[in-house]
């Protein structure tokens, strides 16, 4: 005698509707990945201490220079040149940073919040 388990519907719906979701997820992820690489060589500024110290950084998030006013150096506070050279990395970071965030977000937000949170 042959034994038949029924057919569960709900079961290929669930396998279906996963298959779906990672195949959204997979285009998400080039989507990103795409729009990231096209960010290319942009190049983000920030600058500290009242203009005294300029920092430049790639989309990488890699630092391209630190541009130091002399008058500043001539103080002879290393703290606070330190200090002050520490905060331009710091807000050019943020704002690379932030542009990947943004990219990231647009590009997920066609996604269901279940996987988004997930």
């Amino acid at each position: 005698m042959e034994v038949r388990l029924p057919k569960h519907h709900n079961s290929d719906h669930k396998h279906d509707e996963m298959m779906r979701l990672l195949s959204q997820m997979q285009s998400v992820s080039a989507e990103i990945e795409s729009r990231i690489e096209s960010l290319g060589d942009k190049v983000y500024t920030a600058v500290a201490g009242g203009g005294k110290v300029t920092v430049t950084a790639n989309s990488n998030m890699r630092l391209n220079s630190i541009e130091i006013d002399p008058e500043l150096i001539s103080q002879g506070d290393l703290e606070l040149l330190g200090d002050t050279i520490v905060a331009a990395a710091n807000e050019v970071l943020a704002k690379v940073e932030a542009e990947r965030e943004e990219i990231t977000h647009s590009a997920t937000k066609t996604l269901p919040t279940e996987i988004v949170d997930f």
